[in-house]
């Protein structure tokens, strides 16, 4: 009965210890990436693809952080794996702020740094702390099972919109023709092309780069860290 007793008491368990740093680790990431998107005062002079891809990642990465929270609050099974999720969109938006915006300034190698590296720790420690897997137990929803479904068609989804917003960008009937029946095969020739004409940083490789880390990644990572509901 005694040692029954002691066993309980040395259960990682409840809101405390490194959760407590992480949680509010998690406020100033929150409030880095706020500062510096609101200095992306040249965003509305970039292409009108890359912009709305920027603004998808930003209206994605905040529904996130919801998800995150309301899960944290909650202690949903599925805290773990938005803490995953979230963690990729802070590296995601310091990638975009790096190649896009700061460029490799001090300040964006910095901040690409900083954020980086506590995103890595962000979610090394949702993923292995025991007081994480303890604590955060409660079962969810079907609906949230059926959001976390629909999110995996979500990824080839996004897919065929950039198939289609590359088949506008090209120039000339038959390109756009063959671009438009070949979809795998026109986009690796345009991805190669379009590089060689306007260097790398051009506005197909800009919404591809978006893509893998605002949709492809989170997303995955998201429904591979989803426990079973039951």
């Amino acid at each position: 009965m005694v040692s029954q007793y002691l066993d309980d008491t040395d259960v990682l368990k409840g809101i405390g210890g490194w959760l407590i740093v992480m949680i509010l680790g998690f406020l100033c990431g929150v409030a880095a990436v706020a500062h510096m998107v609101l200095g992306w005062s040249e965003l509305g002079s970039q292409s009108i693809y890359l912009t709305v891809s920027v603004y998808l990642a930003l209206v994605l990465g905040a529904i996130f952080s919801i998800l995150f929270v309301a899960a944290l609050g909650g202690k949903s099974r599925l805290t773990q794996s938005f803490a995953i999720a979230v963690g990729n969109y802070f590296i995601c938006f310091a990638i975009i702020d790096l190649l896009f915006f700061e460029g490799l300034t001090l300040l964006g190698i910095g901040r690409f740094l900083g954020i980086g590296l506590f995103s890595v720790i962000w979610m090394l420690y949702f993923s292995l702390s025991e007081r994480v897997s303890n604590t955060f137990i409660k079962t969810y929803s079907r609906s949230m099972r059926s959001f976390l479904t629909n999110i995996a068609l979500w990824i080839f989804g996004m897919l065929a919109v950039i198939h289609i917003a590359l088949v506008i960008m090209v120039k000339g009937v038959w390109q756009t023709i063959l671009t438009l029946i070949l979809p795998v095969v026109s986009e690796i020739y345009w991805f190669v092309k379009m590089w060689m004409d306007d260097g790398f940083l051009n506005p197909f490789t800009g919404i591809l780069i978006v893509y893998v880390f605002a949709v492809a990644l989170p997303f995955f990572m998201t429904i591979l860290y989803a426990p079973e509901r039951d």
